[in-house]
């Protein structure tokens, strides 16, 4: 069960402005009390950069993780159980100090009076974003505001189907990787630089052409599109393809 913890200094001491960096995976369930000594460790050696990539319920521990002042980077997968549960992501979040956030198997949920999920707004420093195997609960909107975002990733490998909004204006890359279950929407998406598409589908359903055709059409404006062999596999499905005329293309 590695446990590694980056901070060398030659006295030994750590100062308020030092790196320090911890990375956590096991495969395996994780205890409550070995977590707790993590959090610990975060807590007393003002840790900017957390990686945890873990089997357990994060539940008593949740407020502590999101509510970090010194983070700068967190990778964070988590499984409450089987691989294909998904930890529900806190509506309640302080980390000021946060550029690039990764988040595994998290469902997010519909913000209060609110009937879509807006998990991001509140990161006033984050300049990328990366998701993986995530969704949403009682909601089908998830909403991506933020207005310092430069680059956002998706990985989606199941059928998940919901909306995803850009509220993005300083988005300059997008990719996704796996099977498009996805609806984008907003006017961020249209204005988006970059666009990495690697798509593919493990059954001949007829919804990740359709969408990924309709992604398609939503990027007006950018300037550069990459696709992959897969991709175009995908888009060779969908009937309409040759008869539409599309303005990345």
């Amino acid at each position: 069960m590695p446990l590694e913890l980056a901070f060398c200094p030659q006295d030994g001491k750590i100062s308020g402005n030092f790196f320090l960096s911890l990375d956590f995976r096991h495969p395996g369930r994780v205890e409550l009390r070995l977590l707790k000594r993590i959090v610990n460790c975060v807590d007393s050696h003002n840790v900017q950069r957390l990686e945890l990539e873990v089997r357990c319920d994060i539940e008593l521990i949740k407020h502590n993780i999101f509510s970090w002042q010194t983070l700068t980077f967190l990778n964070l997968w988590v499984y409450p159980g089987h691989a294909s549960e998904k930890t529900l992501f806190p509506k309640s979040i302080s980390l000021p100090a946060l550029t690039t956030l990764y988040l595994g198997s998290f469902a997010f949920c519909a913000s209060d009076n609110n009937a879509r999920a807006e998990p991001f707004s509140a990161f006033n420093r984050l300049n990328t974003l990366v998701l993986r195997q995530c969704g949403v609960r009682d909601t089908q909107t998830l909403c991506i505001s933020s207005a310092t975002l430069v680059n956002f990733r998706v990985h989606s490998h199941s059928y998940n189907f919901y909306e995803i909004e850009f509220c993005t204006p300083n988005l300059v890359s997008f990719t996704f990787i796996g099977e498009p279950y996805q609806k984008l929407s907003g006017s961020s998406i249209a204005y988006v630089k970059h666009i990495n598409i690697d798509a593919r589908v493990l059954t001949l359903q007829k919804e990740p052409p359709q969408f990924l055709l309709n992604w398609l059409l939503e990027l007006a404006y950018t300037k550069s599109l990459s696709v992959t062999a897969s991709t175009l596999q995908v888009l060779s499905l969908n009937d309409n393809l040759l008869k539409m005329k599309l303005p990345s293309l």
